[in-house]
């Protein structure tokens, strides 16, 4: 899978994942970097990650639905409002995926995301949400 990189600025840098048109964004700091979601996990984000930056890395993600979030397992920690963590728990979960492709995709397109992007259907967990906190800034 190969990502599109635009770099923006000196600091700021949009991933977007093939296809898909999914962006993350990767912000640099002084000592630091922090992504911004992790699209649907499609390909080897963290590889792509060091080819940009060797900052040590913060992940964030905006919410908890599974095509902002579908590459967390390439992380060790990612922060995560905890109003969202109900949705994020429903979004790791294959069977509530597949419900819901069901119901928002004609049976022939369901079908060709089983057998060609299945990570859509069945992602891998994230290792561990932070919590995040209103008003928390970043450093």
């Amino acid at each position: 899978m190969k990502y599109q990189i635009e770099k923006i600025n000196a600091r700021t840098t949009i991933i977007t994942e093939g296809k898909n048109g999914v962006h993350m964004f990767l912000l640099e700091g002084d000592a630091r970097a922090l992504l911004v979601d992790t699209g649907t996990g499609e390909g080897d984000l963290s590889a792509c990650i060091k080819t940009l930056t060797g900052k040590p890395l913060l992940v964030l993600n905006t919410h908890g639905h599974y095509d902002h979030m579908g590459g967390n397992h390439f992380f060790e920690k990612v922060l995560l409002h905890p109003a969202d963590k109900e949705t994020a728990a429903a979004h790791q979960d294959s069977a509530y995926l597949s419900q819901l492709a069901r119901k928002m995709m004609p049976g022939y397109l369901y079908l060709l995301a089983k057998i060609w992007k299945p990570f859509l259907l069945n992602p891998k967990p994230t290792k561990q949400f932070v919590d995040i906190k209103d008003g928390q800034v970043l450093d």
